[in-house]
């Protein structure tokens, strides 16, 4: 049921949202919308199917945290609706940690496989892509830059949370054709590309050119040579409608790299340093502030200035290196990478092409720190969480059995 109502229905809900939201019905960010409501649901869900008791103390505790996070940066702000806002969002790396805990255990426990986990991460990707799919079919998507009308996202709210998400899961399902060769992930993929190339996000192309990259790598070397010849012969008897696709797909992507800084910063942190300029003006540490560098200003107050606080702007920099220093401190930063380096250490599998999933999380961190979108964006903490249990436990082999035949972590 879990399981189901993670990754079957959480998409319906996510495309209620978007359609309340991208209809101005609600603003974005607001309390109350549907995947917030669903997310709190399946938390009370999944809370009551911890059994084990260091894991249930683990996230008790960590929700208390970020509670009495927010609570003692409210004696500073005094913003009831600020702490209202910062509970509800900072929330979110909790229910991260309660889905881990419980897909954890229903592979521990041999209630669920890690080939249907795979199954059913591939299906939720695909299930997003097919309601994008439909979208345009029905003319009613949303573009994914509403100002330049460039792009197409359906109906959900967020592009760049949906590009990781079916970015993430179409390298998941490349990762598993290769090892099952079922013709049914090839049409899952192939959806997923159709809407990578239509977000037109630097995260959607990104992601959709290293799966390109990743399939090339897998073929076997006397046809690598044959299909790179059929492909630019193709590419050249029909250049014009490829050309067309692919000025469209990236008129983005060439915009922001026409009028950036051809260096690191300029062509990845982009507009962002104008984000990041303003924060450094706003953050105070002084006097009884000196916490802040520590455990950070909680989601609601992050970088401003308790005693004047800069509503007109987001708390969010859309980098979440720094985010999470501002909202979590030295703590949030340790966790951070700790989380990294974790799941990048974690044993390789034996499978063909072990490491692209490897390469999917170092792609999803190298976003996540300089263009954000995955902390503080549900779609993303779950494949997120998704990913890191296919990490590590893709290699069954691995798992170690008790004397009832369960596996055990």
């Amino acid at each position: 049921m879990t399981v189901g109502l993670i990754f079957f229905v959480n998409p319906f809900v996510d495309a209620l949202t978007g359609l309340i939201v991208l209809s101005d019905e609600s603003e974005v960010g607001g309390l109350g919308s549907p995947s917030q409501l669903f997310r709190l649901l399946l938390s009370v869900v999944m809370l009551f199917q911890i059994k084990r008791r260091g894991h249930l103390v683990a996230t008790l505790l960590f929700i208390i945290y970020l509670i009495c996070l927010e609570l003692f940066n409210f004696l500073f702000h005094n913003d009831v609706a600020g702490l209202l806002v910062g509970i509800t969002y900072s929330y979110k790396t909790a229910f991260g940690l309660l889905m881990y805990f419980v897909l954890s255990r229903y592979i521990s426990k041999g209630w669920m496989s890690v080939d249907k986990l795979f199954d059913c991460v591939i299906y939720s990707g695909a299930i997003y892509s097919g309601m994008v799919l439909l979208s345009d079919l029905l003319g009613i998507s949303y573009a994914s830059y509403m100002d330049t009308n460039l792009g197409s996202r359906g109906v959900f709210a967020s592009a760049n949370g949906l590009g990781i998400y079916v970015g993430v899961c179409s390298l998941i399902a490349i990762y598993r054709y290769v090892n099952v060769r079922k013709v049914w992930i090839l049409w899952c993929y192939f959806l997923m590309a159709y809407v990578l190339l239509g977000l037109m996000t630097r995260a959607g192309i990104g992601l959709l050119v290293v799966g390109l990259l990743v399939w090339y790598m897998q073929i076997s070397w006397r046809l690598k040579l044959p299909i790179l010849g059929l492909v630019a012969v193709l590419v050249l008897i029909f250049w014009e409608p490829v050309s067309t696709v692919v000025e469209g797909a990236t008129s983005v992507i060439a915009y922001r790299f026409e009028h950036a800084e051809v260096s690191f910063q300029g062509l990845v942190i982009g507009g962002r340093q104008n984000l990041f300029d303003r924060a450094t003006e706003n953050f105070t540490a002084e006097g009884p502030l000196w916490y802040r560098y520590l455990v950070g200003g909680g989601y609601f107050l992050s970088y401003r200035n308790p005693f004047n606080i800069a509503y007109q702007y987001s708390p969010i920099l859309e980098a979440d290196l720094w985010d999470i220093f501002y909202m979590f401190g030295a703590v949030g930063i340790l966790s951070y990478f700790g989380l990294f380096i974790y799941g990048l250490t974690r044993k390789a599998s034996n499978d063909v092409g072990g490491y692209i999933l490897k390469v999917a999380w170092v792609m999803l961190f190298f976003h996540s720190a300089f263009a954000g979108h995955v902390i503080q964006n549900g779609m993303s903490i779950m494949i997120m969480v998704s990913l890191l249990l296919l990490i590590r436990y893709r290699d069954a082999s691995n798992m170690e059995m008790n004397l009832d035949g369960q596996r055990v972590l």
